[in-house]
């Protein structure tokens, strides 16, 4: 029979040996780079600029909402200025009409004077002819005064 080996518990080889000593290396290297006084500093750079930033925002959201408050002000101000123009409009085309009536008004006024001559003629010829006796005395009353003089 063959004779056994004995197994050791704490048996090693080479290659666990140098896997173990480069890992053992980038772990100093990572804690090293790690607790870099560099990073810190960029650590406290990139804290700054965010703040810096943050600010920056709130100034901008701040002067946004000013601005669109004032264009609201201005859109209801420009709604006002156009029911006021139309409002005017509506009083220019109204008094444009009125113009327009008073201008064929005196036609109109004219051929009513000469209707109202005519009517005036034919009814002096109607009272001539229903009297034609007739004569005014001379002291007689005109709308309930005596006329004397």
């Amino acid at each position: 029979m063959k004779k056994r080996r004995n197994i050791e518990a704490f048996s090693l080889s080479f290659l666990d040996c140098i896997c173990c000593g480069f890992g053992a290396i980038v772990l100093l290297l990572v804690l090293s780079k790690l607790y870099d006084p560099s990073n810190y500093d960029l650590s406290y750079q990139s804290q700054e600029l965010s703040q810096s930033l943050k600010e920056q925002l709130i100034a901008i959201s701040n002067e946004t909402e000013q601005t669109e408050d004032e264009l609201r002000s201005f859109d209801e101000l420009i709604k006002n200025k156009i029911e006021e123009l139309n409002l005017i409009n509506a009083e220019l085309y109204n008094v444009q009409g009125q113009h327009e009536l008073s201008l064929s008004d005196p036609i109109k006024l004219e051929s009513n004077e000469k209707d109202l001559e005519e009517a005036k003629q034919r009814l002096s010829e109607e009272i001539i002819r229903l009297q034609p006796d007739y004569k005014r005395a001379a002291n007689e009353s005109i709308g309930g005064i005596p006329v004397d003089s």
